[in-house]
């Protein structure tokens, strides 16, 4: 998809405004502290359509957030990272898997890093930490942020709530 159709899109939606501005705040930061995007084992079974579309888009304006699987339950991360990857590359959004091993060692935000910059979506799989505790998850997830440098986290989840 061209990156000024996605924009038109956007702009029919929203105030063009508010458009220009959030594109240009995103893309003034560095590339790999855009966004994490939880997905949780749900999203991969019953929701993957609508959001492997919102990543195309996300992709299409120049911003790859990066997706992590197996937070809440890390069993079948690997399988639900390879799952994402196929529908994006289907629809020809460069992406990549990444396994964290299970304590997330620094030389991954190097990984990420380049995947990014070689304008492709990273999924990162929390597959090898399934025999850690929830917590102890979250403790990576907090240092893949903290490493990247994002402030902007989101949890996708097919339950409604926050």
């Amino acid at each position: 998809m061209e990156p000024e159709v996605i924009q038109r899109f956007l702009e029919s939606v929203g105030q063009k405004a508010d458009v220009d501005l959030y594109l240009k705040l995103f893309r003034a930061q560095r590339k790999e502290s855009f966004a994490i995007i939880v997905a949780d084992a749900q999203i991969v079974r019953a929701a993957l359509d609508p959001f492997h579309f919102d990543l195309r888009i996300l992709a299409g304006l120049g911003l790859y957030p990066v997706v992590l699987v197996g937070l809440l339950d890390a069993r079948d991360a690997d399988r639900q990272a390879q799952h994402i990857l196929e529908w994006l590359l289907e629809d020809e959004v460069p992406a990549q898997t990444i396994e964290s091993g299970p304590d997330m060692p620094a030389g991954i935000y190097a990984l990420v890093r380049e995947t990014i910059e070689k304008n492709n979506i990273p999924i990162v799989s929390l597959d090898a930490a399934k025999d850690l505790d929830i917590e102890s998850r979250f403790r990576l997830l907090h240092n893949l942020a903290i490493g990247l440098q994002t402030r902007k986290v989101v949890f996708l989840s097919t339950s409604t709530g926050l």
